[in-house]
């Protein structure tokens, strides 16, 4: 059930002893993706962004304002369906 995940989560977390949360965000869904990072840092502390499918026709505009508004950090994009398609984000 939706409206039990982010206690699970925030336990999980807290047991693992997470030093990072990353929201994972799928480039193609546009605007939503501000709301629902909005949730996730309300609920969670987000410290960071995996964006994915950057290797399709997603532009994934929204990022900007994720980082802009909420001060979250993109720290991996995903460029493929492999596991080695996950690189560290430079902004550089």
């Amino acid at each position: 059930r939706m409206e039990n995940s982010p206690a699970e989560l925030k336990l999980t977390a807290g047991t693992a002893g997470a030093d990072e949360v990353l929201l994972v965000v799928d480039a193609s869904i546009g605007r939503n993706a501000v709301a629902q990072a909005e949730t996730w840092q309300r609920e969670m502390g987000v410290s960071g962004l995996a964006v994915t499918k950057l290797d399709g026709t997603a532009r994934a505009g929204f990022v900007v304002s994720v980082v802009d508004e909420l001060k979250i950090p993109i720290k991996l994009v995903g460029v493929g369906e492999k596991i080695e398609d996950l690189r560290d984000f430079d902004a550089v």
